[in-house]
């Protein structure tokens, strides 16, 4: 699937106007399942998921996400999960180059259809949400949306995340505490960022 880097003006059922996606939106929103609970204590934040916005080459717009496995869903798709969201866009505009156009390609083409990564760790192989994005921004453009962070900087004591992790990790112990992470809530408080929502 291409992609073009480019700014469209569309019309969204989800909207009551017209909304005009940018290449690179970000959309965060709150999810309800056991994980978002998880997110959500951990990070002390509400947004336990994350996309980035797409434009395809016949103008139609998608999001790019992190789930099982990593894919490319239509933004009402992505919306439609949650009433509660936000849409952030960077508040210094993007120069796109050829260059630029040709690193969003590969990295779609090596990332897509990845499997999800329920450990969140940051290598490659796998991926999780909120890792996607910040590396998007960080291998096509050079951006860094947001200082990574270590899994012993979040609350990993209460009880939804330390059912989680025992699921996950066996106990908290052996949980690698001084790895790299990022979280759907740390990308959202991104000072390079604003926020563009409509209001609905």
């Amino acid at each position: 699937m291409k992609f073009l880097i480019l700014i469209l003006c569309l019309t969204s059922s989800c909207f009551c106007a017209p909304f005009a996606w940018q290449q690179g939106d970000i959309i965060v929103q709150e999810g309800t399942s056991g994980q978002a609970t998880m997110i959500k204590v951990a990070s002390n934040s509400p947004w336990t998921h994350v996309g980035v916005v797409l434009m395809d080459v016949d103008g139609t717009v998608k999001v790019l996400e992190a789930v099982q496995p990593v894919r490319v869903v239509s933004t009402n798709a992505f919306l439609g999960r949650t009433k509660n969201y936000k849409i952030l866009r960077m508040k210094q505009a993007i120069v796109v180059t050829k260059e630029v156009k040709q690193r969003a390609h590969q990295f779609l083409r090596k990332n897509l259809k990845k499997n999800y990564d329920v450990k969140f760790m940051w290598g490659d192989d796998k991926m999780y949400c909120s890792e996607l994005v910040w590396k998007c921004y960080q291998q096509v453009l050079g951006i860094e949306l947001c200082k990574t962070r270590t899994f012993e900087s979040y609350n990993l004591t209460h009880p939804e995340v330390v059912k989680v992790i025992n699921r996950r990790f066996g106990s908290v112990k052996n949980v690698p505490k001084n790895h790299k992470i990022v979280a759907p809530g740390d990308i959202a408080a991104s000072t390079l960022l604003h926020d563009v929502t409509p209001k609905r």
